[in-house]
């Protein structure tokens, strides 16, 4: 699968082609954002209006105008926003500015746009033959029911979901028209957006604007990752905005964001068991662990993360300076995390020590069984717990998958008709064999419940390498062993 670039802010953060549901799953806006806020800022008074004196105005112009837009994207629906929109928005421009600790180097192009609108953009950004490569990947580890309509559940899930997003391709702000009808009214008042659910959705955005503005948040999304490193850049791209969301209340409080980072553990304690779950009755709270789990850890594990590095709580080896604050936060765009355990273990970051690397067996003959290979990926500390935690009643299983030191997984599917129609050979390894047995425990509990296309798991440990396997033929499997006895033995 090829490395893909998203449409909008969080797709900058490039996956390969078996992750169009992660890429799309990242447009999510509005209700994800605000549970986390919710919950973190419960009791908190509206911050100060702001008196900066700013020169920023809010661009007017249609995206389609500008002359740095890519040549293959297709104009935005919507208008431009009207006067008192202006207000707003140039209001939310401030706050993000004053709270991010950066300027703007030039106006932000708005548009504004019906909830049909964004449905329809979603849609539009779905390539089918992706999608089904991503439904068979998925599949075949048990993550999606067989019977899973894809598209669908995307559409629901991320229309319902998105009230506003960057799109840093256009260098533009969509925002959906009934968040902008609540910031109009307060400001026809002459009352101020501070306190509001919207005006936390825009400051979020603007903050995503800045980070291609000034951190080159563009330029990086060119770079091929891995699922699992894919996951990882969108924590910190997601963490730093949600971070920089939070000092709207923090503000008037009379608390500060160093209030919540300086302490390890804070913000990971303020934050209830129940937001993970996403929004109480929502398409998103009902959605496979596989799509909710990653979504709702950009904002909640890149919330903690970020964090980390604002109070400085894990400090970087003796070799490199201590900083903190957001600057700390802007050095990590220029070396962003490699992996989601980095994202799950600031320590990990910290130490920048890098997963082994495995190599999976050839298994050249699965041809002649008539299968063909999807994909090669790593799929990393998160997905692996998302994996681990099947049957158990939750979307993750973090215990089970911390210590993880690499991962590899290879993919193949064949004619339906044939049984298994869907195979799969995941090589990891792990810290040590006590983080390894803690694994195959795991392991073990997921493949005795466990049917899918490729049939039951097997779950094979030498030391601290452990290999998940299924629907291999039984000649495949001593080249699997010799793999993992290589594994096994790497220092």
């Amino acid at each position: 699968m090829s490395a893909e670039r998203g449409r909008d802010t969080h797709a900058a953060h490039t996956a390969s082609t078996a992750h169009t549901a992660n890429t799309l799953r990242t447009r999510a806006r509005g209700a994800s954002a605000l549970v986390l806020a919710a919950s973190m800022l419960a009791g908190c008074g509206p911050a100060a209006r702001s008196d900066d004196e700013s020169t920023l105005r809010v661009a007017r112009v249609s995206p389609v105008d500008r002359r740095d837009r890519d040549d293959d994207e297709p104009p935005l629906r919507g208008r431009p926003p009207d006067r008192d929109e202006e207000t707003a928005l140039r209001e939310a421009m401030r706050i993000a500015e004053r709270l991010r600790a950066l300027r703007f180097v030039e106006p932000v192009p708005v548009r504004v746009q019906r909830r049909d609108d964004i449905v329809a953009f979603v849609r539009d950004g779905i390539e089918d033959d992706e999608l089904e490569e991503a439904r068979i990947f998925y599949v075949a580890l048990g993550l999606l029911p067989e019977d899973v309509d894809l598209r669908a559940l995307l559409i629901s899930v991320m229309g319902e979901q998105i009230a506003g997003f960057y799109d840093p391709h256009r260098h533009t702000m969509v925002v959906r028209d009934d968040v902008m009808e609540e910031m109009t009214r307060l400001v026809s008042r002459g009352g101020t957006i501070l306190g509001t659910p919207s005006a936390m959705v825009l400051v979020h955005e603007y903050v995503h604007a800045l980070q291609d503005q000034r951190l080159g948040l563009r330029e990086d999304e060119q770079h091929e990752r891995t699922i699992d490193e894919a996951n990882a850049y969108a924590a910190l791209v997601e963490g730093d905005a949600t971070l920089t969301m939070l000092g709207i209340g923090l503000a008037g409080s009379g608390r500060t964001l160093d209030d919540l980072t300086r302490t390890r553990g804070l913000l990971r304690a303020q934050l209830g068991d129940d937001v993970e779950a996403g929004p109480a009755g929502s398409e998103l709270a009902s959605a496979p662990a596989i799509l909710r789990a990653p979504l709702m850890s950009r904002y909640l594990d890149g919330l903690v993360f970020t964090g980390a590095l604002h109070g400085a709580i894990d400090r970087p080896p003796p070799d490199r300076p201590p900083i903190s604050g957001f600057p700390a936060i802007d050095a990590a765009f220029a070396d962003p995390p490699r992996s989601t355990e980095e994202v799950l273990h600031p320590e990990r970051y910290a130490a920048h020590a890098p997963p082994a690397p495995i190599a999976l067996p050839a298994l050249a003959t699965m041809g002649d069984e008539g299968f063909s290979a999807l994909d090669e990926e790593t799929l990393g500390e998160l997905e692996l717990s998302v994996y681990l935690a099947q049957g158990s009643g939750h979307d993750r299983d973090r215990e089970a998958a911390a210590g993880w030191d690499g991962d590899r997984i290879r993919v193949y599917h064949r004619d339906a008709r044939a049984e298994p129609s869907m195979a799969f050979v995941w090589l990891t390894r792990w810290d040590d064999e006590r983080e390894a047995l803690e694994a195959e425990a795991a392991a073990q509990r997921v493949a005795g419940t466990l049917r899918t296309p490729a049939g039951a798991p097997s779950v094979t440990r030498r030391g601290r390498a452990l290999a998940i396997a299924a629907g291999l033929p039984a000649a495949r499997v001593a080249e699997v062993d010799a793999a993992l006895a290589t594994l096994a033995g790497t220092s």
